[in-house]
């Protein structure tokens, strides 16, 4: 009996024909496949997806966190920067206003915030990367204003530009509330020895910036705020206890003096963000 052609062009065939034909096929070795409960395969996915998570995690000499017992050569630590900045604050410069700062040393002082933000480890580089645009915006403004003349004072920047139309305002009111913060976690972790760097970073973001930032901001930091270093880790990197001390107590006036400068000109807008 002649076979029959089907549609698709290939013989029909009986069903033994075709067993023969694939039994002599050569098969490949592939690995057994046990069957097991989709919650174990979920399980198991889920910690072998942490394990390579944890595997490619920076480590503390990477995030510059590695301790050390002392700064190298000679050099001061992040927080003594920060001080000797806050020292140069008012220094040889004529001040009109209560509490007001030579603008671009306002600047310089905010720019060795950064060191010290970034003790804080990884997770708050984008933080640090925000307080840095935030400081060159104002830079640009006084830079732009100054056009050969004295140098400026911060409050008078911001008057000045808000004058002209602009925004300087808005960085600088960024920048008061995220050195308060700085500052409320330096004061925290001074006061009480027994506290965590976690715990002290989540009582002076509760003060200092919870009340301004939205849903997504505040899942940010809550990001940020669950993994940071031991206390003693970032005591090594940014600086001793007394130097810390020394930095709240230079520093705090400074930040109230801004708040209530942009409080009174109508600029200290509580809306979150």
């Amino acid at each position: 009996m002649v076979p029959m052609k089907s549609t698709s062009g290939i013989s029909n065939v009986s069903s033994s024909a075709l067993a023969r034909r694939r039994a002599a096929r050569p098969r490949a070795d592939f690995p057994r496949v046990e069957r097991f409960p989709v919650a174990a395969a979920r399980g198991a996915w889920a910690r072998a997806a942490l394990d390579a998570v944890v595997a490619n995690m920076p480590s503390v000499e990477q995030c510059g966190l590695a301790p050390q017992s002392a700064p190298r050569g000679g050099m001061p630590s992040r927080v003594a920067r920060v001080l000797d900045a806050l020292d140069a604050l008012d220094a040889d410069v004529e001040l009109t206003r209560p509490g007001d700062v030579d603008a671009a040393r306002f600047c310089d002082v905010m720019d060795a915030m950064l060191e010290v933000i970034a003790a804080l480890g990884f997770a708050f580089e984008l933080a640090k990367a925000d307080v840095s645009k935030n400081v060159r915006r104002i830079r640009d403004v006084i830079q732009e204003q100054a056009r050969g003349e004295a140098r400026a004072s911060l409050f008078d920047a911001i008057v000045r530009d808000r004058e002209a139309g602009g925004r300087v305002w808005v960085p600088a009111l960024w920048l008061r509330r995220f050195g308060g913060f700085v500052v409320g976690l330096l004061g925290e972790l001074t006061r009480d020895a027994s506290l965590d760097l976690g715990t002290c970073g989540a009582r002076s973001y509760e003060r200092a910036l919870k009340p301004y930032h939205g849903f997504v901001l505040r899942g940010v930091f809550a990001a940020a705020l669950a993994m940071p270093p031991s206390r003693a880790q970032f005591i090594a990197v940014a600086g001793s206890e007394e130097e810390m001390r020394a930095c709240v107590a230079k520093f705090e006036p400074v930040m109230d003096a801004l708040d209530g400068f942009l409080t009174a000109e109508g600029l200290n807008d509580p809306t979150p963000v």
